[in-house]
């Protein structure tokens, strides 16, 4: 006596809600504008601003092995002394919005749609 432990309606619906979700994850990701700056954040107060429209390495001051790079508009942590290498590890990003921290160093880096330099921040103002 053999027991299914799914009906194949059951199947089909769950085939069928994966497919759902796979097209509206990528409708969703296709959707997303990229970016055109990447603003780097160290120790939650100094700000610096660099375009993805130029090749840069960034080293960050205070700390020569942290390096930074912009190639080809996509934005990645090139190098860091930090013992797990997340940072390193996440790989490349263009995306506004999307963003990579390397907790260790005190940096986090954001990408975003507009050079927000000279706005006035809610919570300082």
């Amino acid at each position: 006596m053999a027991h299914n432990l799914i009906s194949k309606k059951e199947l089909f619906i769950v085939i069928a809600i994966v497919i759902v979700s796979i097209f509206v994850y990528l409708f969703i990701s296709s959707k997303q504008a990229a970016g055109e700056y990447a603003q780097i954040i160290v120790r939650n107060t100094d700000s610096k601003y660099i375009s993805l429209k130029n090749d840069i390495t960034y080293v960050l001051p205070g700390n020569p092995n942290v390096i930074l790079k912009v190639e080809n508009g996509y934005f990645f942590f090139k190098n860091s002394d930090c013992p797990d290498q997340i940072c390193v590890n996440t790989g490349r990003i263009n995306r506004a919005g999307q963003s990579i921290a390397c907790l260790p160093n005190f940096v986090s880096v954001i990408i975003i749609k507009e050079n927000n330099e000279n706005a006035i921040d809610i919570i300082a103002y």
